[in-house]
């Protein structure tokens, strides 16, 4: 007899088990879920990337590029939005947002909301209208074309080849991007600066790009023209980084 009373009590002890498991599971799947729908609305071209016309004092972009972003309607959001980031043909196409720290947005979403995918943040140290000689973006690498998960695409020489081009949109000024480097480098390399004291200051930085870089294509800046450095997590190595630089030329 007491042995049936123990079967019988393993079984309920499974079972309330089992039920535990399923929740917690439900639970997760649910929020994962939640999550993804937010991440969508807010990259929908529709409800976000608003474009405007020129407004007072702004020459008109050329014709296959005339347009502007509406930031007062796109900021109404949240007033962190500081760009607009493309990257023709890789599927990134979110608006850029800067903190007063480098942690906030890697669990945040451009609205300001919790969301584990995070959104691309400009680091914090940088000036919040890309006036520095190299502008750095974050992103987390994650699949089905989120954030700069396809940065990792640009390893392949054959994709780096072909996605050479995107806008970064500012409430300043637009700019045409033109990818010339991939690199793998360490999350602390000295890459990652923002600040240059002289021109020889920045051609040793080309040249520091160059040593490092897995593909590269020789580029003259000219007066006006920065970096943008577009960094992600990788896993050729402990705290790897994939690292993309454009030239951001005003437009």
């Amino acid at each position: 007899m007491n042995l049936i009373k123990k079967k019988k009590r393993q079984k309920i002890l499974l079972t309330l088990l089992v039920l535990v498991l399923l929740g917690t599971t439900g639970s997760i799947v649910r929020s994962r879920w939640i999550e993804h729908a937010e991440h969508q609305a807010i990259a929908s071209q529709i409800s976000w990337k608003l474009f405007a016309t020129p407004g007072p004092g702004r020459s008109p972009l050329p014709e296959a590029d005339c347009e502007y972003l509406d930031f007062e309607s796109i900021r109404s959001k949240n007033p962190d939005i500081t760009a607009w980031l493309t990257l023709d043909g890789t599927g990134i196409d979110f608006p850029v947002v800067q903190s007063s720290d480098n942690l906030f947005y890697i669990d945040h979403d451009a609205e300001g909301k919790s969301n584990s995918k995070g959104a691309l943040f400009l680091d914090y140290r940088c000036n919040f209208d890309f006036s520095d000689f190299n502008n750095i973006i974050y992103g987390h690498n994650l699949n089905a074309r989120h954030m700069f998960g396809t940065l990792m695409n640009y390893k392949d020489k054959n994709y780096f080849d072909k996605h050479r081009t995107g806008r970064l949109y500012t409430p300043c000024t637009n700019y045409s991007l033109d990818v010339f480097a991939v690199l793998i480098i360490p999350h602390k390399s000295k890459l990652y600066r923002y600040a240059f004291i002289s021109k020889n200051d920045k051609a040793d930085f080309f040249v520091e790009i160059q040593q490092a870089a897995l593909y590269w294509d020789t580029l003259r800046l000219e007066d006006g023209e920065t970096l943008l450095m577009l960094s992600t997590c990788s896993y050729e190595f402990k705290n790897a980084r994939t690292v993309v630089f454009a030239r951001c030329k005003p437009i």
